[in-house]
């Protein structure tokens, strides 16, 4: 709540007002946890829903006690309200079902964009978050999976299937990374000239697909046409951690949140799909706004960047356990730098037991450093600490001229974004947004 009022005051003027008046809209993105108590206390005229994941679960449970809270809430919504659902997540769409006002559905219909149909070897790694049919208890079965319980289900026990969108992508093609070609055909447009228009995305990945048939069937839902649509999608920017894009001495770096086990998998299969090496910088995190537990990188399927990093970095308060994790997807640990936060604290002896393994291991000892001075280091770990140094050392070891990608968790998306903004080299997160 306190971010929504901060960011309300920052775009008011002094006698309460915001800057932009008239046709203006407010657009709240909002945590999961929150989402109830922001129903309460900001009149929304259209509410939107992407997808539920596993999140977090140390701090908001399973989610189907997040998806409980959303339906308790959208049930103190006025009738007057719009309600617009992801169809291909079976959680999300069925909170239509009990909704009395307006509910518009978006979707891809693509075929062509099937895990099976791809041949995608990470289809045996997608987590699924969603299983059962809330109908009757039985498993849902899918007709097409895009990635994790993403597609067309439908329940065989009681017929439960995946409502019929209003707006959805029925091609979709990827023409570089950072452009995706989409056409969308809309039955909100059926009494216009143009129910189909295609639209170029900015952005990579299928999640930022779902995120641009969100954004079309709002913007629909409240009589906006197709031309303020298609310039609106293709001319957006990326912000804060969601692809941004910032120059650090010759290069390009690029920040890819990712905080949870599907939108882990979505990110390294957006980054790995084409086969091309990358230079890469993990931070993992286990602060609160992240998580306590990060027991959920064994979820990962980090498998997909075996062979596929020129240059690896890992950093973060979890470093070493990511570094472990990789190595068990079969990445050489020295192929990866761990950049950890602090240094590592040593383990007193048991001092009772000193004298006796000091004489039982000397000669031993000896032997096992001379045959140590002959091994290669297992990993390299840097005797320097902290996100900027993890930063330098990426930066050090990407050649100029081409793109680093950083893969953080939340915190250490703010640690870097804290990191580069002292560099100067962007602004604060929350200004030149409205510019």
């Amino acid at each position: 709540m306190g971010g929504i009022a901060s960011s309300l005051v920052i775009r008011a003027q002094p006698n309460g007002n915001l800057r932009r008046e008239g046709r203006a809209i407010s657009i709240l993105e909002v945590d999961e946890a929150v989402m109830p108590q922001i129903l309460q206390t900001v009149p929304a005229r259209v509410v939107v829903f992407t997808n539920l994941f596993r999140d977090q679960l140390d701090r908001y449970g399973e989610v189907d006690s997040v998806a409980a809270r959303w339906q308790q809430a959208l049930g103190t919504l006025s009738t007057d309200t719009i309600l617009v659902l992801n169809t291909d997540d079976p959680t999300t769409a069925h909170l239509g079902e009990a909704f009395g006002g307006r509910v518009l559905y978006f979707g891809i219909d693509d075929p062509a964009l099937d895990l099976k149909a791809q041949h995608d070897e990470g289809e045996r790694h997608q987590v699924i978050d969603t299983r059962i049919c809330p109908k009757c208890g039985g498993e849902y079965s899918y007709d097409l999976r895009f990635f994790s319980h993403m597609g067309h289900y439908h329940c065989a026990h009681c017929g439960n299937q995946r409502p019929q969108p209003d707006v959805r992508a029925v091609k979709v093609q990827s023409d570089e990374f950072d452009r995706t070609r989409m056409q969308v055909s809309s039955s909100l447009m059926a009494g216009t000239s143009k129910q189909q228009q295609e639209i170029v995305i900015p952005l990579p990945g299928i999640y930022n697909v779902y995120n641009a048939l969100a954004a079309a069937t709002v913007a629909q839902a409240i009589e906006i046409g197709w031309e303020p649509i298609v310039t609106g999608i293709e001319q957006f920017k990326p912000i804060f951690g969601r692809g941004e894009r910032i120059h650090i001495e010759g290069r390009t770096l690029r920040l890819l949140l990712a905080k949870n086990p599907t939108g882990f998998n979505e990110v390294l299969r957006t980054l790995f799909n084409e086969g091309t090496q990358r230079h890469v910088l993990f931070v993992l995190n286990d602060n609160i706004a992240d998580g306590r537990d990060i027991s959920w990188i064994w979820d990962v399927d980090f498998e997909q960047a075996v062979n596929h990093t020129s240059t690896l970095v890992v950093a973060g308060s979890r470093a070493l356990d990511l570094a472990l994790r990789l190595k068990y997807a079969g990445v050489a640990q020295d192929k990866m730098i761990t950049v950890t936060t602090a240094p590592l604290r040593a383990i007193k002896p048991d001092t009772s037991l000193a004298a006796r393994k000091k004489r039982r291991a000397k000669n031993r000892n000896v032997k096992m450093l001379e045959e140590a001075d002959q091994q290669p280091p297992l990993t390299e770990i840097s005797h320097h600490y902290g996100i900027a140094e993890a930063l330098d050392s990426a930066v050090r070891q990407t050649p100029v001229g081409e793109t680093l990608f950083a893969v953080p968790t939340y915190t250490g998306l703010l640690e870097i974004q804290r990191e580069l903004e002292r560099r100067g080299l962007t602004p604060h997160y929350w200004e030149g947004r409205d510019n």
